[in-house]
């Protein structure tokens, strides 16, 4: 093999190692940046004056009202919320599991309705759809003879503290003569187009999202060493 052809092998795999690099460094710093956006809006999440509230992309922090509450048939709790995995323990089943039998699959699900945000004097009605859930997990198990199961569910109880990131806008309010509680909500508050809607409990949120902007800073590193590494053979190459 002639130099000639070796430096153009050579300076083939350099382009082809730089594309990706490229692309994880892109998709990286995008993760950032939505870490970022996040947390400038938690910071500055607005606890009070409901009311005042005026159109555009918001971060509100309150307390929920449920309007329809849905309820767990496992523990009985009730919330605007409510995801689950259930767990039937079959005898019998993979080899090696205890007691001759495995535990399986047996439900899961997700689900969840509008409520009101209140900040306790006015509120504002969240609209759900499309939103991204942030809340605890709780374990237990029911006893539902002849077989054991067990469940995993998180619930967004009456009275819970939560964020609210989405884009508010007019919704013009309820008939009073309706069966929602006569309450004439002004403004609602949704998924936005771009960047969707995230429900979250608010304790532990904060510092939750700060860790995880570390963590994404982190992986952007490994992407700039590629790079670099790539520009400098494209250099030595080209030279």
């Amino acid at each position: 093999m002639g130099p000639s052809l070796r430096h153009t092998i050579g300076l083939a795999v350099a382009i082809a190692a730089t594309v990706p690099a490229l692309w994880l460094g892109w998709r990286a710093l995008r993760a950032v940046r939505s870490s970022l956006r996040l947390l400038r809006l938690l910071l500055r999440a607005r606890d009070s004056a409901f009311s005042q509230l005026r159109s555009g992309p918001v971060a509100l922090r309150g307390q929920v009202l449920p309007i329809d509450a849905l309820e767990s048939g496992e523990s009985g709790r009730r919330g605007v919320y409510l995801a689950h995995t259930i767990d039937r323990w079959e005898r019998g089943g993979a080899i090696g599991g205890v007691g001759g039998g495995s535990w399986l699959r047996a439900e899961q699900g997700e689900e969840a309705a509008p409520f009101e945000l209140t900040d306790g004097e006015s509120a504002v009605l969240v609209e759900p759809t499309g939103a991204t859930f942030r809340v605890p997990y709780v374990s237990g198990e029911v006893d539902a003879a002849p077989t054991q199961v067990r469940y995993r569910e998180a619930v967004l109880e009456e009275g819970a503290e939560v964020v609210v990131v989405g884009d508010a806008s007019p919704q013009g309010g309820f008939d009073p003569s309706s069966a929602y509680r006569g309450h004439n909500l002004r403004m609602v508050v949704q998924a936005s187009a771009r960047d969707g809607m995230l429900i979250a409990a608010s304790r532990g949120l904060t510092s939750s999202t700060l860790l995880q902007l570390f963590v994404r800073l982190a992986g952007v590193l490994p992407g700039l060493a590629l790079l670099a590494l790539d520009v400098s053979l494209l250099v030595d190459y080209l030279r």
